[in-house]
């Protein structure tokens, strides 16, 4: 976990909670020494609990949707 970056996440304002949901859920998987964490969208479904839908966490964890 890096402390540096869950920090920094919390200090953002997106005004979504799936989007804050899935930032924090990165920065708490983030290691310490470089701040990267590459965990699967499935995983951070089941993590996060967020929808079942992939594209929802998809959109959050990209910032674009996946619909056309």
């Amino acid at each position: 976990m890096s402390v540096r970056a869950v920090s920094w996440a919390y200090g953002l304002n997106f005004g979504s909670m799936t989007q804050k949901a899935v930032l924090l859920y990165l920065a708490y998987r983030a290691r310490e020494e470089d701040n990267c964490a590459w965990p699967s969208v499935n995983l951070i479904q089941v993590e996060t609990e967020l929808s079942e839908r992939a594209e929802d966490v998809q959109t959050a964890y990209t910032g674009r949707s996946v619909r056309s």
